[in-house]
């Protein structure tokens, strides 16, 4: 796939340099009014101290006497003084103090930065300045970790913002070992490689793991690196590399996608079923992607993930893009089993004309549909118009539109939600915002993991039991586990909020007047169960199993289970129902309850659901 590259200079950068530069403004502001009120209160306080003196002077000695305050000379002034000179002897060397201060600062700010550097434990080290760098620096020293950032263009103006947020940068190459000793990421808490190249975030990776396992060091803890790699086939190679097969070290090596998580969040937050879809259902669920860059992709490809109902209709897709062939070409040379799970459509053309835009605007009215659009164009401005004019032609039709921003400090604010109304009652709303997918709580806690993780647990417990020895992948720590299984429990949570609202059910705390449900009927865990083989069927494809009539073989990924529900064999389809019979119990272990939805009212959405390893 083409890697899109971020614009050089951001909204999150201005909007953090913008802060900077209000910060110094207000210091030069301060400066100045101490200054001006220690020459008022100096001449005021001199005039009345000679004119008591009875040596009364001109206004020009008065100035002159003034500017010896700056460099603490009083002159011929001694004795009982009035307040008025007193205070000025105080506040005058206050000036050229500050200013020898910041000079210093300037002139020695390297050697400072390489001090503080030399004792630093348990830090964080960010490599890469560019938009999602600066969000992570941002988060993580509200957060009171001590940051320390890597950017090889010494003229980006986040540069001047990160250290006006006390992030310590250091200019050059992030890909050198040199620089990474002495970031000293070998004794840092959590190392983060998110420049906008693959290659030279899992090189940097590559040169951590080389530095902490060569660096024995006493008293420093497990070194955890987050690479951001976009490319599904790198992704691929890569995890196969040594730094995540050697369990022996102090060295942890995690691969993220900020679009991903951005997806994910998107389609948890604003589910494309946002009405109950039961088994004789009629509806069709319609989902538009203008635009199909990564986070067009990774739209499309969480929809495909999760969009798996008890009516059994498939998920239509239609995608609008420049290069929509080209594109498609790409799409389905990493998922060739893509038309196994949903019916897609791609047009080239040009959303500025108005015989696409018509095309668009019949295809989410058809009859008995629910449609959704979500406009994934690289530049903002063009998204937002779009947007904007697919409501004039929509407004009567109760779409919802969905626009990608970057931030939410520049022209999302024009979009933010109104009156506190449903998403769905407004038209148009932003979407995979950065502060809401690089974060802290995301990437460091996982916290769109958290069901995930109590499946997980869930899982080895059951395995346990029957006596499952510990050596077996699918029973490693939620740290150690394989990317693989990872995400296979991930999509599995990811879909239990679909599964709910099938049944007329949503998760939740504890509501006070509200009975939760402990244990779900046979005539709900028979659907919910379809649509648990539904997904998985979809999880297989997109990671490149496919159907055999013979045994089930893990290295060449073959599955002889991929067939349709009543195709499979009783002791398969038990594992199906297992899991949508234990529903509440996941839901529990993360202090979740499932409630039934009054009558008469649609099910609220739910936070983002998530997952862990799956069961055929």
């Amino acid at each position: 796939m083409v890697n899109y590259p971020f614009p050089k200079h951001t909204r999150t950068h201005q909007f953090l340099l913008g802060g900077a530069v209000w910060r110094t403004y207000w210091q030069w502001l301060t400066l100045a009014a101490v200054a001006s009120a220690a020459i008022v209160l100096g001449l005021i306080g001199l005039n009345d101290y000679f004119t008591a003196a009875g040596t009364p002077r001109s206004y020009w000695d008065l100035c002159y006497f003034v500017l010896h305050l700056f460099v603490v000379e009083s002159g011929e002034v001694s004795g009982s003084v009035p307040w008025q000179l007193t205070v000025a002897r105080f506040l005058a060397p206050l000036v050229p103090a500050w200013a020898i201060v910041q000079a210093t600062a300037i002139i020695f700010r390297k050697q400072f930065d390489l001090l503080r550097l030399r004792m630093a434990r348990g830090h964080v080290v960010i490599c890469g300045l560019g938009q999602r760098g600066m969000q992570f620096a941002n988060d993580f020293r509200r957060q009171g970790y001590r940051v320390v950032g890597i950017e090889m263009d010494g003229q980006n103006p986040a540069i001047h913002a990160c250290r006006e947020l006390g992030v310590l940068v250091l200019i050059g190459d992030a890909k050198d070992a040199l620089l990474l000793h002495k970031a000293r990421v070998h004794c840092a808490k959590y190392v983060l490689a998110v420049c906008d190249n693959d290659g030279a975030n899992i090189e940097i990776t590559i040169h951590t793991h080389l530095l902490v396992h060569a660096k024995r060091v006493v008293l420093c803890q497990m070194v955890k690196c987050f690479v951001h790699v976009l490319d599904i086939r790198l992704c691929e190679a890569f995890r196969h590399h040594r730094v995540f097969a050697d369990a022996t070290d102090r060295f942890e090596a995690h691969i993220f996608n900020s679009y991903e998580n951005s997806a994910r969040r998107f389609l948890a937050d604003h589910p494309l079923d946002r009405h109950q879809i039961q088994g004789d259902s009629p509806l069709e669920v319609r989902l538009a992607v203008i635009g199909f860059g990564w986070m067009g992709d990774s739209v499309v490809l969480q929809a495909a993930r999760t969009a798996h109902y008890a009516n059994g209709k498939w998920l239509r897709v239609l995608v609008i893009d420049l290069e929509a062939e080209k594109r498609k070409k790409d799409f389905f040379r990493r998922f060739p089993q893509f038309e196994q799970i949903c019916v897609q459509e791609f047009i080239e053309g040009d959303i500025n004309d108005q015989e696409t835009l018509a095309r668009v605007c019949d295809w989410v009215r058809f009859p008995n549909t629910l449609a959704t659009v979500a406009v994934c164009l690289e530049e903002e401005s063009l998204a937002l118009s779009c947007a904007l004019d697919l409501q004039a032609k929509l407004d009567d039709s109760h779409v919802p539109i969905f626009v990608r921003m970057s931030d939410d400090k520049g022209l999302a604010t024009v979009l933010d939600a109104r009156d506190g109304k449903p998403f769905w009652s407004v038209s148009v709303n932003p979407f995979g915002m950065n502060c809401s997918s690089c974060t802290m709580g995301v990437l460091v806690d996982e916290e769109l993991d958290e069901l995930a993780k109590a499946i997980h647990r869930s899982y080895v417990e059951e395995q346990q039991k029957i006596g499952t020895p510990a050596t077996d992948p699918a029973m490693q720590t939620w740290e150690r586990l394989d990317h693989d299984l990872r995400e296979s429990n991930r999509q599995q949570a990811d879909h239990i909020a679909v599964k709910l609202r099938a049944i007329g059910c949503y998760s939740s705390s504890t509501i006070e007047g509200l009975m939760p449900v402990d244990e779900l009927t046979d005539n709900e865990i028979e659907p919910l169960a379809k649509m648990e083989h539904a997904r998985f069927k979809a999880e297989r494809f997109l990671a490149g199993w496919t159907l055999t009539r013979g045994p089930r073989d893990v290295a060449r990924r073959f599955s002889p289970y991929l067939v349709s529900w009543e195709e499979l064999s009783e002791n398969i389809k038990a594992y199906d129902r297992d899991f949508a019979r234990r529903i509440p119990h996941f839901l529990d272990m993360i202090g979740q309850k499932v409630y039934r939805q009054p009558s008469g009212k649609e099910p609220a959405p739910t936070a983002p659901a998530e997952k862990q390893p799956g069961g055929n």
